[in-house]
């Protein structure tokens, strides 16, 4: 018995390994998502209000408030809410 509850054990730990791995890759791929963007607006966009569109419409594009449960996107932000708003 003692066997099987390791196994049962050693499963549940890859379980949350690989769950833990995945949200790292999608923080990295958003995060490089966000590099790009910043780097586009800085050199294609001088008007702040139209930055701040391309942003909202990015973070609203990317889902990025399920990222940020402990923090306030500035889609979040902008709209009031913590959800982002349907089209």
């Amino acid at each position: 018995m003692e066997l099987e509850e390791l196994e049962a054990e050693f499963e549940e730990k890859q379980t949350i390994a690989e769950a833990k791995r995945v949200r790292i890759a999608a923080f990295q791929d958003l995060s490089v998502a966000y590099i790009e963007m910043a780097e586009e607006l800085e050199s294609t966009i001088s008007d702040g209000q139209t930055a701040l569109d391309r942003l909202l419409h990015f973070e609203q594009d990317h889902d990025a408030p399920a990222y940020f449960d402990d923090r306030q996107t500035v889609l979040e932000a902008a709209t009031g809410s913590d959800e982002s708003p349907s089209e």
